[in-house]
């Protein structure tokens, strides 16, 4: 929301049209509605109200450098880019036995949530790095072994 302060209403700022010269910034900026900002008499208005004359001045003209097409240049790329290349298929990628573990079906199973004290996770955290295991894996096995031993 903006408010105004001359006329002290409050505006949706997605319907409002700023207008300003930016070849010459030091002149104030012109908040209006964007319908209002639809027609020229009213933006002539709240001109005259600013005290700002000769409105419909253009940018001054900035001479860009020509150049001509390089026509060779141009067609070498084309030729290049339908060039009939051979593309080699990309070899399937290697999954490790770890992951494909993972992916099996596993029977009926429960979520749980532990509270580990930090060093303790830090420690877990270290291990299974080095085994290259997750921490998942890490713990059913720790639990399995203790279980079934």
């Amino acid at each position: 929301m903006v408010d105004c302060r001359e006329t002290k209403k409050r505006y949706r700022a997605d319907h409002l049209t700023v207008l300003w010269r930016a070849h010459e910034p030091e002149l104030p900026w012109i908040a209006m509605n964007s319908e209002e900002a639809q027609d020229a008499d009213n933006i002539a208005k709240r001109l005259k109200k600013l005290g700002i004359k000769d409105t419909l001045r253009l940018a001054p003209k900035i001479a860009l450098p020509k150049k001509e097409p390089n026509v060779e240049a141009t067609d070498r790329m084309v030729q290049k880019l339908h060039a009939e290349e051979v593309v080699e298929p990309i070899p399937p990628a290697v999954v490790p036995q770890t992951i494909v573990e993972e992916l099996q079906p596993v029977s009926e199973s429960r979520r749980i949530t532990l509270d580990v004290p930090l060093d303790l996770y830090k420690q877990m955290k270290r291990r299974v790095f080095d085994d290259g295991v997750t921490l998942k894996k890490y713990i059913l096995e720790l639990v399995n072994q203790d279980l079934n031993p």
